[in-house]
């Protein structure tokens, strides 16, 4: 059961996502590791509340 925290945490990194910031810049506004924020969009993704954006994984970082 996620605790009202984590739901915070996943809305607020949804939220920067969506805004444009790459896994590394949300990683770094969240101060949660990259691996969980990309474990976040992927499920957010799976969910349709975030969408795939054109050159996702074309960068270093492979931000989306």
């Amino acid at each position: 059961m996620q605790t009202e925290k984590s739901n915070e945490n996943r809305d607020k990194v949804i939220e920067l996502f969506n805004k444009g910031f790459s896994y590394s810049e949300v990683s770094k506004q969240t101060a949660i590791t990259r691996s969980t924020v990309a474990g976040i969009i992927k499920r957010a993704r799976d969910h349709g509340t975030v969408r795939v954006r054109p050159g996702a994984y074309m960068t270093n970082d492979y931000s989306v």
